[in-house]
């Protein structure tokens, strides 16, 4: 291990100049994506968001082999597309 890198070098979050190019480009793309492409995959895309934030959290909530599952995340789960 290298103890003589600054403690700044560590926090970089883009190496280069071309990573940070290439990721300000792909945020510029990905925030005009909806005006390229049809409003119906625009919903499959937000509903395909919402279950995955629905996942993560009952992942967090139950953990990985240990705790209970809480029954009201089950309810308000059920409960959201009808209210």
């Amino acid at each position: 291990m290298d103890m003589k890198r600054d403690h700044y070098e560590d926090l970089q979050i883009f190496k280069s100049k071309a990573i940070l190019i290439w990721s300000v480009a792909l945020l510029i793309f990905l925030f005009t994506l909806p005006t390229y492409i049809p409003t119906y995959y625009i919903f499959l895309f937000n509903l395909m968001l919402v279950h995955v934030i629905i996942a993560v959290g009952l992942n967090i909530l139950v953990g990985y082999y240990s705790g209970k599952p809480v029954r009201c995340h089950y309810a308000s789960v059920i409960s959201g597309p009808i209210l």
